[in-house]
């Protein structure tokens, strides 16, 4: 065989693709309802502003404020990670609230203030956390002043540093304080007493009220011009006053001992209390005299109660909640007296309550949420019975008047919003459109090439689906429960390609399932009763095992092969309760307890015989067995405990699954007594320790590894712990390239371990604890790690890592200027599936990869790193999925190329296929084959041993292909080339088996044909009065222009990051949509803008960037919905010659048509702007390969050198080609890269022929590379060495 190349790699290259980032919505699965949105935990007015403490579903709690417009209701500032966020007050120009947040070892509650910007939303100082509990009330304004108890007794303040002051040194809390006519009452605990103190707010007028009495003011407080009523208890309970100038006094006594509640109307104070054994809990009224002081009506007579609640006055009567023991608690009113007290309205009629939840006074009537037997909705009654009726069909809560209008948190089908109604009929209307139907798909598994999940599209309930990263491959596999009542599939598990799964839950049956794929083959295989709960689903061999824990405490190990009559229970554990099992060698083994040894290590085989214990290591109850449990190699590795009458002592065990072969590696300290999950990295295995005395007698959690044997188990790093909780804090524990990474948690940063302690690191700082760095969902994909955190920047959004600071970065944004709401992350062929929020389609299946944004990308199919004699580098193989298995071939000359290496290794299986992330676009695929086994030498076979399909983007493009046939024989080069367009980022790929034996590839090629962009960001801006308005966020862009009013014009901006490894030949812009408002054709127009600092929610018409070229091109826009287009080629060619790599294009229409064009946002889901790029040079017969060797070969052969004969035994004649000059020099190199020096007979010259004699080299036979050099040029000759 004679062949030439210029070139001679004599050692394997690296080389990383360059990567773009590219994330997604996939399929917005539920369009249709929610059932979260805009959620009011409290509000108050302050003049005609309402602020709220609020969530939207999406982000966490925060201050947020409404003028009572959609546009006038915003977020102040989220407070992450608080765990209390309330008791909201005004006072002065401010608002003030209580926010409670862990701190180091600790959880702390800060008082708040706010002016209604989020600068202005700060803490003022830390204060005592009893404010936090139901009982009190502990923000009090006064004329102005706030006043609260700090953590060093009572202060003030007006918002200032200077203005907050100490009134009172206590470390006491406050129990109850009042405003009585400006002046401050509290309750505090003193001198082993509840005691009355005021304040006129000087440190000089904060006393105790005078008091001669024997005993202890017990809160509430109750208010009545200058004085304060209260319960007082002594030996005598009863009801007490004070005021500034009056002692504590006794009003009423001989009251039981029981707590009243106030409210006043008028010149009257109601309250209720039991009277003795007389009368119940009743309502009662005093004007501060004994006299009167009385019993307004025994609504429940006798000794029973009515429990007088939730209280509201108006115009002089006072509204409440009674049970009179016969109608249930429904609405009652009174003006004092007896005879006017009276059942306004029995809403639910009979003895059942109506369920009142909130009363609320608006103008001339109450509003309030009740229940009449159809549910929650809100009412509104004027005292009368047929003015009593229903307002809102529909949930209401945090009912708030603000100057006769009153609004509330109300679901009307679509979603928690923020309502107003005027308390008319028709008065009633939505402010807020927040609320965003969710699918919140979670449980992803990988079965073959899809991932399953359950979600919710708001139609058939929670059911199973499927989805390969793309939205037409997204779908429902079966509605198994019909209807909106859900299967809720859970646990699903991948046996041999089917998913199993289990379906029910709380008082529904629970059920075995299984599917692969669709709706004829989603069934159920058998029902269990309710009190069963199915657990640890696994595949052994392709068969389930699982075990059904029962409300007796047993456990049963049962087994599965999908067929009801195979579903069989195997053994019943008494006492057991939980199953988490592994597999190793065939068999299933688990911890368990058979009533008669301790809870020890089991195995099964499936039998009753072949279900026994492995070895009873001690002779006690052992609890962690059931959790810490790991397959590393030929092992199991678990955690024991033994009981012993002193102490729990907690072991380490290893086993190959016999008695004899079941040993202890660790006794841990007694201090040690609780155990993570096992992480196995290469040949070790991580976990996490609670350990009570890691910091010289202070709790900590320490990190260990273990090689499985006792020297190679030791601790590598001590983590600081939280508040003295014993369990483990320390999360997200996975492997990735040889390291175990892990989440501290009060460090609350990514580490990662070699398994020593000097390489046990932070891999790099991300944020602060107080930012709420907050690492959670790692996931790995391929070589890299991501994960959800905040960097205190950027929200909490997506992350990533190769395991160094450089390579930690933010990877996807999905919620810029806010934070994304994350469920679940997956890896699914090479791309993660994401579940969250990004507060446009509330929690849907999203998707981020990493996408090539070179021309080519070249694979050797089953083999390693390989550069061609042109220099083209086909990277090891990745991108796969299936069943994983290869061929190769160690020698043998392949004939039509030059590059035999490529075709010596193949992946090939019965399935599998490749999930090449791509940017959107057509591509040129080659594949390349070989025929290495049937028909070549020694081996049998030939045509039509080897048949198989192969389809590209779901579409088939050869169907029982035969490598030998192609290429004529076997150990023969040749090639398929196929023209494909990707639209969802992702090249499919996929190897079937035919008519005979298994699939095969050598290498595939991807040659970028053209580019797809889609658009980075993109906004309508609009004149006049909406000039200020940005439209970022919408799903549509807008272009109109008319003479006249301004209002009227609209223009759009769309920008786009370019490639940096592609020079565009030709760019033309893509943007879908129609003409809105006929049928004429209106020329839409581009403009190139070299401003790209706008931002898609910050541009307006105010600050738009102005066009800086003439127009590009345009386009006719009819009323038909499609892809419109225009060449922007220029402005393309010219942005990457100036070294940029955004283009932003203006949209717009200088005809003044007066006619609206609407096109897709990059915001909608389907048909977003996109830049067609198409590369500058793409040649075809450049890639071929196999094309390139021969037209190498055919083009040098009369000019290039050559050696005869070959192959080659002890000597051969090298014809020297014209192409060199000077001295010429000759190196024999090995497959291996060893080099041996050739000396020819006589000095080598061009043009002539030169004897070589290698009889004195020790030579093993094989394939050698002959390297012929000299000033003018180098040769290389692939030649073999025989005996």
């Amino acid at each position: 065989m004679k062949k030439s190349i210029l070139y001679l790699a004599l050692f394997l290259m690296s080389l990383q693709s360059l990567l773009a980032q590219q994330g997604s919505l996939v399929k917005d699965i539920n369009v249709t309802g929610s059932a979260n949105g805009f959620r009011i935990y409290e509000s108050i007015s302050v003049g005609n502003m309402i602020y709220m403490i609020a969530d939207d579903g999406f982000l966490q709690k925060g201050i947020w404020k409404s003028d009572g417009t959609a546009q006038g209701t915003v977020l102040v500032k989220e407070l992450t990670d608080a765990t209390f966020v309330g008791r909201l007050t005004s006072s002065g120009k401010l608002v003030y609230f209580a926010v409670t947040s862990r701190f180091d070892y600790d959880y702390k509650t800060y008082l708040w203030k706010s002016d209604g910007t989020s600068q202005g939303t700060v803490p003022v100082m830390e204060i005592r956390s009893n404010i936090v509990g139901p009982d009190g009330r502990h923000l009090v304004d006064v004329n102005g002043t706030l006043y609260f108890n700090g953590i060093n007794g009572l202060m003030k303040t007006d918002g200032t540093t200077q203005g907050t002051v100490l009134l009172l040194p206590s470390q006491s809390a406050i129990e109850d304080m009042v405003n009585a006519n400006g002046k401050l009452f509290m309750i505090m605990y003193l001198n082993g007493n509840y005691r009355l103190y005021k304040s006129d707010g000087t440190p000089a007028g904060t006393v105790a009220v005078e008091n001669k009495a024997n005993g202890g003011v017990i809160w509430p407080l109750g208010v009545l011009g200058n004085e304060v009523y209260f319960r007082y208890s002594s030996s005598v309970d009863g009801l007490y006053k004070a005021s500034d100038i009056l002692p504590v006094t006794p009003v009423k006594e001989r009251f039981s001992d029981s707590q009243f509640t106030f409210y006043s109307v008028g010149s009257t104070l109601y309250f209720t209390v039991r009277n003795g054994s007389i009368n119940g809990n009743e309502l009662w009224k005093t004007d501060g005299t004994t006299a009167g002081t009385t019993l307004v009506k025994d609504i429940n007579p006798g000794a029973a109660s009515s429990d007088p609640v939730l209280m509201a006055a108006v115009n002089g009567q006072l509204y409440f909640t009674a049970n009179d023991g016969v109608n249930g608690r429904e609405l009652w009113k009174t003006s004092g007296t007896a005879s006017t007290t009276t059942l306004v309205k029995d809403i639910r009629p009979g003895s059942a309550d109506a369920n009142i939840s909130e009363i609320t006074a608006v103008g001339s009537k109450v509003a309030f949420v009740a229940n009449d037997g159809t549910g929650d909705k809100l009412w509104q009654s004027n005292g009368s019975l047929s003015g009593t009726s229903i307002l809102a069909d529909f949930q209401a809560s945090a009912l708030l008047n603000v100057n006769g209008t009153l609004y509330f948190n109300g679901n009307a089908g679509g979603g928690r919003e923020l309502f107003k109604t005027t308390m008319l009929a028709g008065g009633t209307s939505a402010v807020t459109d927040i609320a965003r139907p969710e699918s919140i798909p979670v449980g992803f598994t990988k079965v073959n090439s899809e991932s399953y999940f359950s979600a919710d599209d708001g139609i058939h309930g929670r059911e199973l689906w499927k989805t390969d990263g793309s939205t037409a491959g997204t779908m429902l596999v079966r509605d198994a429960t019909t209807g909106a009542n859900s299967t809720n599939p859970e646990q699903i598990t991948n046996v041999n390609g089917t998913a199993f799964f289990v379906g029910g839950n709380g008082s529904q049956v629970h059920s075995l399932w299984k599917s692969n794929g669709t709706t004829a083959t989603t069934v159920k295989v058998k029902d269990f009763t309710k009190a069963d709960t199915l657990q640890g689903l696994i595949n052994v061999n392709g068969t389930l095992f699982f075990g059904i824990i029962n409300g007796s405490g047993s456990m049963q190990l049962w087994k599965s092969d999908g067929s009801t009559a195979g579903t069989q229970l195997v053994k019943t554990f008494p006492q057991t309760s939980t199953f988490s099992p592994v597999t190793m060698n065939g068999q299933v083994y688990f911890g368990a307890w058979d009533g008669i040894n301790s809870v020890d290590l089991w195995k099964s085989n499936g039998t009753a015989q072949g279900t026994v214990l492995v070895k009873d290591v001690t002779p006690n109850w052992g609890e962690s067995m059931y959790t810490s449990i790991a397959v590393k190699g030929n092992f199991i590795y678990y955690i024991l405990s033994e009981d012993t009458p002193s102490s729990i002592d907690y072991f380490l065990v290893k086993s190959d699954g016999t008695a004899q072969g079941t040993t202890v590696i660790k006794e841990f300290d007694a201090y040690n007594n609780l155990f993570s999950k096992f992480t196995a990295v290469n040949d070790l295995l991580f976990f996490v320790v609670w350990d009570g005395a890691a910091f010289d007698d202070i709790f900590g959690e320490v990190v260990w590894r273990t090689d499985g044997t006792e020297q190679g188990t030791f601790p590598v790093k001590k983590l600081r712990s939280d508040d003295g909780d014993p369990s483990i804090h320390t999360h997200d524990l996975v492997a990735l390239d040889g390291f175990f990474y892990f989440v501290p948690d009060l460090q609350e940063e990514l580490w990662r371990s070699d398994g020593t302690e000097a390489g046990t690191q932070q891999v790099t700082n991300i944020g602060s604890q107080a930012n709420g760095v907050n690492i959670q969902y790692a996931t790995v994909v391929g070589n890299t790690l991501y994960f959800s955190a905040s960097d205190g920047k950027s929200g909490r959004e997506l992350w990533k890592t190769n395991g160094t600071a450089e390579t930690t970065s933010l990877a996807f944004d999905m919620t810029p200027n806010g934070s994304t709401k994350f469920y679940e992350l997956a890896a699914l062929n090479n791309q993660l599936l994401i579940s969250a929020d990004n507060g446009m389609y509330g929690a849907e299946l999203f998707k981020y990869q990493e996408t090539n944004t070179a021309n080519t990308i070249r694979i050797n199919a089953g083999g390693q790193d390989f550069t061609t004699a042109t220099k083209k580098l086909f990277i090891a193989d990745k991108y796969y999925a299936g069943i994983d298995r290869t061929s190769s071939v160690a020698s043998g000359d392949i004939l039509n190329t030059t590059n035999d290496v490529l075709y010596q290794s193949a992946r090939c299986s019965p399935s599998f296929s490749y999930n090449i992330p791509v940017p959107n676009g057509t591509f040129d695929v080659y594949l390349h084959f070989a025929e290495t086994y049937f028909g070549a030498p020694g081996k049998k076979g030939g045509k039509g041993s080897r048949q198989f399909h192969v389809n590209m983007e779901g579409s088939r493009k050869l169907t029982n292909y035969d490598i030998f046939v192609k290429a004529g024989g076997a150990m023969r080069a040749t090639a398929e080339t196929f023209t494909v367009n990707v639209t969802d980022g992702m090249l499919n790929i996929d190897f079937l088996t035919g008519a005979a034996d298994l699939p095969r590839v050598s290498a595939i090629e991807v040659i970028a044909a053209s580019q797809t962009l889609n658009a980075v960001a993109d906004a309508y801006v609009r004149d006049g009065s909406y000039s200020a308005t940005n439209y970022g966020n919408l799903p549509e862009l807008n272009v109109k222009n008319a003479a006249g009013d301004a209002s009227i014009k609209r223009s759009s901006y769309v920008r786009f990051q370019l490639p940096q490894t592609v020079n565009a030949g030709s760019a033309k812009l893509r943007i879908y949509g129609h003409n809105h408002e006929n049928s004429k054709d209106i020329y839409l127009h581009a403009y190139g803008v070299d401003n790209d600092s706008w931002t898609e929610n910050g541009i307006s018409k105010n600050n738009a960037p102005a066009a800086s070229t003439a127009s590009l091109g345009s386009v006719a826009v009819n009323d038909k919905y499609k892809y419109y287009e225009i060449d922007v080629t220029s402005y393309v060619k010219a942005q990457q010659a100036s070294g940029s790599n955004l283009v932003t294009l203006l949209l717009a229409d200088p005809n003044n048509r007066n006619t609206r064009l609407v096109f897709n946002s990059k915001e909608n889901s389907a048909n977003p702007p996109q830049l067609v790029i198409q590369p500058a040079s793409v040649s075809n017969s450049s890639a071929r390969l196999n094309q390139e060797g021969i037209m190498a070969e055919n083009a040098q052969a009369e000019q290039g050198s050559s050696i005869y004969p070959n192959p080659v035994k002890k000597q051969f004649t090298v014809s020297l080609s014209m192409q060199h000059a000077g001295p010429i020099s000759f190196e024999l190199v090995s497959s291996a890269g060893k080099g041996y020096a050739v000396r020819t007979t006589q000095d080598a010259k061009a043009g002539e022929k030169a004897e070589v004699n290698i009889s004195d080299l020790t030579l093993s036979t094989g394939i050698y590379m002959l390297k012929i050099q000299s000033q003018a040029t180098t040769e290389v000759i692939k030649m073999l060495v025989t005996e």
